[in-house]
């Protein structure tokens, strides 16, 4: 259960509103009469959930405890409590860190649980959002420790990274030692032995595909001698199948049949990881001498030899399936942690996706041209794949982004669109004008004024809203990010900005400072040192991949991921890097996000893009020399823009 601090040096409300809180059944209320005593006692208690303050007190105001509250760090949610006329105190509240405020007034009842549920709901909200930043961060500290994995099980895998190789590395010297004429390497996958490779000397005959192999055709019976070396975890040696007691021909004749082959003599072999561990079972048949080709017993006294192959094989195969199985880790925890930042925000979801589909479709278009530019050039399995990995972490930096930046969809939002307070306040205005107006014509009547000054007197009125109703309108279009600021809109900004309403012979200002400069941002949504903020993503990016010890495969992955925001004319950011700095794969992969982002129909600071404008802006691009003008036109020519454009809408 929530607790809640009630602050009111008035008993009455501090009763009545703890009655309303306590009633919900939901929250715990305690109270202090002013903001002396309410700091004391959170400091008392720092389990104390929401803070429900008054303004004005005696001691200490709510707005002094406010601020103290801020300056010791406190994160606690605040709400306060205004009287009618003091909406200007509400606004330096909220921009001193309260979290909203209630106007008092009849509603209040009605009001007061309403608020205190949304600031909760919104303080709940960020805590995930910073645990998300949290989970992020230790994500990336795996990563670290996987790839550090990865990079030494690599590094001693050397030449028998690849299962066709090893297989027949295994094979090969297994059948050299034994002088076996026939030789089959069976692996343990999923609890099942299957033929991974098989060579006959005899019929010159090696295979190490599946495709070639058809495991599904060599198949084996329970009672096979493989499987009777595989459950016992002990060497069966038979000298011939045809004489020797206890062997089940129809299974040995079975495997024989799919091979094509006739088996004699038989050594078949476990392959113990650590001495217990199976791996798989090497099943070599039909001993030859090495000079005759003639059959002949195997030499069991190079059992020793073959079983320190079989623990060598096991090794490797292990070591193997381990690289396979931190690859696949990897690749998951990459996939993973790209859908996280996609994730974090409704704004970019999706965006990382879509920028790997586009970058990895312009790369093939690049590996297909024969002529021109791209000719000479062809990307590799590897250098394809460090592409992909560098599109899929190209926004990982954005995990330290606030999302009140990253889904800024209006120019007055930070948590909220404070459209909303402006608003208020210009009702305020008009009310406080008419009431004004209201009581100078009572007073015109009661001192038998005339009709002409009564008239002149609602006139003046009715002028005033109307100047205040073009102002807010000025206000809402400007609010906009999709209304380009104009000079002359800009000067029509500054004048509301500058205009000061008499009420209660003080001026009151229509706009503050920082709306009026959220509000004079001449394209988007975001002020210069938001946009900063989210420029520093790059940055983020970079020294963020720069700390992962990347494979020899992938090496290349931060400098790829890192320059999607740089420009061939050295203007873009973080590095201002100019075009010899920026390799093909960079540009391949800044196109893909300039591309997405200029057609994403998720972003709540502009609608959707049509497809020819999109290109239109990207042309323009290509002349100012941001952007790469042959993959530009390989990029068009392909049509992948169309294709693109095609599959969304589907």
């Amino acid at each position: 259960m929530k607790k809640i601090l009630v602050v009111d040096d008035d008993f009455l409300i501090r009763e009545f509103l703890s009655d309303i809180l306590s009633a919900s059944g939901k929250f715990e209320v305690v109270s202090a009469e002013n903001g002396q005593v309410a700091l004391e006692l959170y400091r008392k208690n720092t389990d104390i959930g929401l803070i429900l303050s008054d303004m004005n007190m005696p001691v200490m105001d709510g707005l002094s405890m406010l601020k103290e509250l801020r300056r010791d760090g406190a994160e606690v949610p605040v709400v306060v409590i205004t009287g009618n006329n003091e909406i200007s105190i509400a606004i330096e509240a909220l921009n001193s860190g309260a979290n909203d405020y209630l106007v008092k007034d009849e509603n209040i009842q009605d009001t007061v649980g309403l608020a205190v549920d949304k600031v909760l709901e919104k303080k709940r909200i960020q805590d995930e959002n910073r645990q998300l930043l949290v989970d992020l961060d230790k994500m990336v500290n795996e990563l670290e420790n996987v790839v550090d994995q990865m990079t030494g099980m690599g590094t001693a895998l050397a030449s028998e990274k690849q299962s066709q190789k090893l297989a027949e590395v295994i094979i090969t010297h297994a059948m050299s030692m034994s002088n076996a004429d026939c030789g089959l390497l069976w692996m343990l996958e999923q609890g099942r032995l299957v033929c991974a490779g098989v060579q006959i000397k005899s019929q010159n005959l090696a295979k190490y595909h599946a495709e070639e192999i058809d495991p599904a055709q060599i198949a084996l019976p329970q009672s096979h001698p493989v499987n009777s070396a595989a459950q016992s975890k002990q060497v069966v040696f038979i000298g011939d199948v045809a004489t020797t007691p206890n062997i089940d021909l129809t299974a040995i004749r079975s495997v024989d049949a799919a091979t094509g082959y006739s088996s004699q003599s038989m050594l078949v072999l476990p392959m113990l990881h650590h001495g217990h561990d199976l791996m798989g079972v090497i099943q070599l048949v039909n001993a030859t001498h090495p000079a005759t080709g003639e059959l002949q017993d195997f030499n069991l006294t190079r059992l020793g030899i073959l079983h320190s192959l079989t623990l060598q094989a096991a090794l490797a195969i292990r070591n193997q399936k381990l690289f396979h199985e931190m690859e696949c880790l990897f690749e998951a925890i990459v996939e993973v942690l790209a859908s996280a930042i996609d994730e974090k925000s409704s704004v970019t979801r999706g965006h990382i996706n879509r920028v790997v589909l586009l970058t990895m479709e312009l790369a093939k278009e690049v590996n297909a041209s024969t002529e021109g530019v791209f000719g000479d050039i062809e990307f590799s399995e590897d250098e394809l794949n460090e592409m992909r990995i560098a599109a899929l972490l190209h926004d990982v930096g954005k995990i330290t982004s606030p999302e009140h930046v990253l889904e800024k969809g209006a120019k007055l939002e930070k948590i909220v669109d404070r459209i909303a307070h402006v608003e208020d306040r210009f009702r305020y205005v008009c009310a406080a004008l008419t009431a004004g107006a209201l009581a100078e014509k009572i007073r015109l009547m009661e001192n038998g004024g005339s009709a002409a000054a009564i008239g002149e007197l609602e006139a003046g009125l009715q002028a005033q809203l109307n100047d205040l109703a073009d102002d807010l309108e000025v206000i809402s279009k400007a609010n906009n990010p999709e209304e380009f600021m104009s000079d002359e809109k800009l000067a029509r900004l500054q004048q509301v900005y500058a205009k000061r309403v008499l009420l209660d012979g003080g001026e009151v200002a229509l706009l503050t400072e920082d709306e009026f400069t959220n509000l004079s941002i001449r394209r988007g949504s975001l002020t210069s040192s938001e946009l900063n903020v989210m420029r520093n993503h790059a940055d983020v990016t970079i020294r963020l991949l720069n700390r992962i010890p990347f494979t020899e495969k992938l090496k290349n992955v931060p400098i790829y991921a890192g320059g999607h925001h740089e420009k061939l004319d050295g203007k873009g950011y973080p590095q201002q890097l100019t075009a010899h700095q920026l390799p093909i794969q960079t540009r391949i992969i800044t196109i893909a996000d300039f591309f997405e982002a200029l057609t994403a129909s998720d972003r709540p600071y502009k609608k959707q893009m049509p497809l020819s404008k999109t290109m239109e802006i990207m042309e323009g691009s290509v002349k100012r020399g941001e952007i790469d003008e042959h993959l530009f036109e390989l990029f068009k020519s392909s049509k992948i823009h169309e294709q693109f454009a095609n599959r969304e809408q589907s």
